[in-house]
């Protein structure tokens, strides 16, 4: 059976627009999920020479303190270090530090340190926030995904090519 231009044109539209609908029917539900999943681990970042550091409490009281963080070596030694004063108010929420290292180091390496966080209350009275992480463990890394039509992917070889034949 033949079909005809028109019929052609008509079923690409309606997959193009079922795909469309599906995306933004995802983009819709993803927002619900991720405000409901709480960090319940420190995260960092690593750019430039510093590491950001974000530490989430949960039920800490409100009040000031001395937030301190420290990078830590193979051999246990500080290659960096910050205190700052914070006054928490909230009952959860996360605690967050940059912490400029004393000489650049490679993401390969800084895989095999560690970072130790504490949290004191001003006037000593309540339970400290405190622990020790692997880098390696809380590191997030960026993950770039590349998209293409599949069947320039297929005609490229492996190689840099457009639809349209052009190689670059």
């Amino acid at each position: 059976m033949v079909y005809g231009k028109w019929h052609r044109t008509a079923i690409r539209f309606t997959l193009v627009l079922v795909a469309a609908f599906l995306t933004m029917l995802g983009f819709v539900f993803q927002q619900p999920f991720q405000a409901a999943s709480p960090v319940s681990s420190p995260v960092a970042t690593y750019s430039q020479g510093m590491l950001r550091l974000t530490v989430p409490y949960d039920a800490l009281h409100a009040g000031a303190g001395r937030f301190t963080v420290e990078v830590l070596g193979p051999e246990d030694q500080a290659i960096g270090h910050t205190e700052q004063q914070v006054r928490i108010t909230a009952r959860n929420g996360q605690l967050q530090s940059v912490v400029g290292l004393e000489k650049p180091v490679a993401i390969d390496d800084l895989v095999w340190h560690r970072v130790r966080y504490r949290f004191e209350y001003d006037d000593a009275k309540q339970a400290d926030l405190e622990g020790t992480e692997s880098i390696s463990q809380i590191l997030s890394r960026p993950v770039l995904h590349i998209l293409g039509q599949e069947s320039c992917r297929r005609r490229a070889g492996g190689r840099a090519r457009d639809c349209h034949g052009y190689q670059g």
